[in-house]
């Protein structure tokens, strides 16, 4: 292909992005249109620094037509932005983008399949509808005077850790009670085996030194209660949690001292560690089924496999072309989202991975619902739906 070409394909795809953001954001004219060439710059320096110039004055002429009043309806992606590539699973394609508040970067989905966005940005959480792909409704937790760090469900109701004060609420508008309190602002916040687990890495209770821990609140009728149980970590930071009905998977900085990894542990009472595996750096995240383990390696482009039944045999090393930081199961895959903007499926069964999506900038959460992956972008203020 010629680079005049070239230059002309570029700059219809970021003419796409574009479109898709100002008509997410339509209340600052000036600062949409300021973040879009700033967008379109920075992703058209990723395909080749020789084009950037001419695809971001592409869309810096087609900015002034964009502006126009359309709320938080969806943008499709046109079909020439989601090109099908060979790849076993196949790569998915970026099917919608829905404009949601400021820094999205916690996902959760409830039994009815909506998606719920925690935003670190302007202390709101707000509810996706997957079928109409728009933002449906906005809860203002500032009201309550609580500021959302996780989101996590128990299916019903949406829980949230307390950026300020440590504790972990019911995001409810307009009320601060029932709420349950940390010794440190989670680093991890997740529901499973009708309980509320958060990681803490300056736990605190019972006498005890600081160190980190991970705190499980229980709930009664699905709301929190006031029995708490405390599961001590050990010396080092936690990044990761994923509970089942064998143990608390906690992925460390330090399993031992100066060595990453991820340990198990009793769901309850006290011990130690069930089993130890030893990784190369401390896992960005962690998904637990399909009789497995899963971790995200940043750093070494992989996620690695780790068997439940027997964690002591060496984890399976998945390459991947990206840095994956968050994971989430659904639809018989494994997705996997990159700080570096793009999506990777991989089958859980076969353990390969597909080729890389290349959704938008740097990637927060994901999660599963009805089939298709939501995916947070945190710089952009948008969540992508990507389709198998």
């Amino acid at each position: 292909m010629s680079e005049e070409a070239d230059e002309r394909t570029l700059a219809a795809s970021l003419r796409a992005v574009g479109d898709s953001y100002l008509r997410a954001h339509p209340s600052d004219a000036t600062a949409a249109r300021d973040r879009a060439e700033k967008m379109a710059r920075r992703r058209a320096v990723r395909r080749g620094a020789g084009l950037a110039l001419a695809a971001s004055a592409t869309l810096v002429v087609a900015v002034p037509w964009l502006l126009r009043d359309l709320g938080h309806r969806v943008e499709r992606a046109p079909e020439s932005a989601a090109p099908q590539v060979a790849g076993d699973p196949p790569a998915p394609r970026r099917a919608a983008t829905v404009g949601v508040g400021a820094s999205p970067t916690s996902l959760v989905v409830t039994n009815d399949g909506s998606v719920w966005v925690g935003h670190s940005g302007d202390n709101t959480v707000r509810r996706i509808d997957p079928a109409a792909e728009e933002v449906v409704e906005t809860l203002h937790t500032d009201e309550a005077d609580q500021r959302p760090s996780l989101i996590a469900t128990n299916g019903s109701r949406i829980f949230m850790s307390d950026a300020r004060d440590a504790s972990v609420a019911a995001v409810e508008p307009g009320r601060a009670d029932g709420t349950a309190a940390g010794g440190s602002v989670a680093a991890e916040l997740v529901y499973d085996q009708g309980s509320l687990w958060s990681a803490e890495n300056e736990c605190r209770g019972d006498g005890a030194p600081a160190r980190s821990c991970v705190r499980r609140l229980f709930l009664s009728g699905g709301a929190l209660s006031s029995r708490q149980e405390t599961i001590a970590v050990g010396c080092c930071a936690i990044t990761a949690v994923a509970v089942g009905e064998d143990g608390v998977w906690v992925a460390t900085t330090g399993v031992r001292p100066g060595v990453p990894g991820v340990v198990r542990l009793p769901t309850s009472g006290g011990g130690g560690a069930t089993a130890t595996v030893v990784l190369d750096e401390a896992p960005a995240d962690l998904a637990l089924g399909a009789e497995a383990v899963w971790a995200a390696l940043p750093h070494g482009r992989a996620v690695a496999r780790i068997d439940v039944r027997n964690p002591g045999a060496a984890p399976v090393l998945i390459a991947v072309r990206s840095r994956p930081v968050r994971l989430a199961l659904g639809g018989g895959m494994l997705w996997a989202a990159g700080g570096d903007g793009r999506v990777v499926r991989i089958d859980p069964v076969t353990n390969e991975a597909g080729d890389p999506l290349e959704v938008g900038e740097r990637l927060g959460d994901i999660a599963v619902s009805r089939g298709a992956a939501w995916v947070a972008a945190p710089d952009e203020d948008l969540v992508y739906r990507l389709q198998p």
